[in-house]
């Protein structure tokens, strides 16, 4: 399972971590001083850090964004900027970051664009990445029902599932098969707006399985119940259809919460969209 927690306790136990970034310890302690220290944990350990350091009453930066060497190339950096970026809708208008040109597509594909067309002294690029206004948190009480193919609400489950389960990862949901949306029931947590805060997407099969083919919540509401709610829905859908058992592939880190749900886990792990996963099934 994943979190992602402000640190305020005991910050120098993780200081080896953001040390990777920048060697000088005195310069860490002293943005640790003016800014917040998050810290991205995976099944309890430490992975990602970041510290977020206010440039105006309208800005905020990105600094020493840093993953443990051994994980790096999993998502979880951008898992943790996407958050932050979220987290921060209600007192920022925008996040920037400096970075070097090996780093710059990373936060490009997290929809940072480059400040000013020329690198600084440095040889750093400067970006920045407009916060919506306003919507740190759904509007009115959330509702779940099906989002049919064509509406409003179906099109905000594609840009969520975008950008909770593609983008991190440097990949791009829309350039996938999607040939076969239409045959899928999709599941939708939506606000007063038809915007999603979470999805689940069922394919039932006609030799009455169902598997699992996408389930995300935003990032700025989980932990919140929605996740468990939705795959409620899903699953007595699916029973009242006559399915039998439900298939799914999770995310290594997220299995916990399908084992909290009544899923079992096969033996054996695979990589499938760069990252770690293992099956798990449900009878119904």
């Amino acid at each position: 399972m994943v979190e992602i927690r402000p640190v305020i306790m005991e910050q120098e136990k993780y200081f080896p971590l953001l040390q990777e970034i920048e060697p000088s310890g005195e310069m860490v302690e002293r943005n640790l001083r003016e800014g917040e220290f998050y810290l991205l944990e995976a099944e309890r350990e430490a992975v990602c850090a970041a510290v977020i350091i206010p440039l105006s009453d309208n800005t905020g930066e990105i600094k020493y964004l840093a993953t443990r060497q051994d994980l790096r190339g999993r998502g979880y950096a951008g898992l943790l900027v996407n958050w932050l970026c979220g987290r921060y809708t209600q007192t920022f208008t925008a996040m920037k970051a400096e970075v070097s040109g090996s780093r710059l597509s990373f936060f490009q594909k997290l929809g940072f664009t480059v400040c000013t067309d020329d690198k600084n002294p440095s040889h750093t690029y400067c970006l920045c990445r407009e916060l919506p206004v306003g919507e740190d948190r759904p509007e009115g009480t959330l509702r779940c029902g099906q989002a049919e193919i064509g509406t409003p609400a179906y099109q905000s489950t594609l840009e969520l599932r975008q950008r909770v389960m593609r983008l991190p990862l440097g990949l791009d949901l829309y350039q996938g098969d999607m040939s076969r949306e239409e045959e899928f029931v999709h599941f939708a947590a939506m606000d007063e707006k038809d915007r999603a805060w979470g999805v689940v997407v069922a394919d039932l099969r006609p030799d009455r399985t169902v598997e699992v083919r996408a389930a995300a919540v935003d990032l700025r509401i989980q932990r919140s119940g929605c996740g468990r709610r939705l795959m409620t829905m899903m699953e007595d859908y699916c029973r009242s259809r006559g399915m039998k058992e439900i298939i799914l592939h999770s995310r290594k880190t997220a299995a916990g919460f399908y084992e909290q749900l009544g899923y079992t886990r096969t033996p054996g792990e695979f990589i499938e969209v760069t990252i770690p996963h293992c099956e798990m099934r449900k009878i119904l």
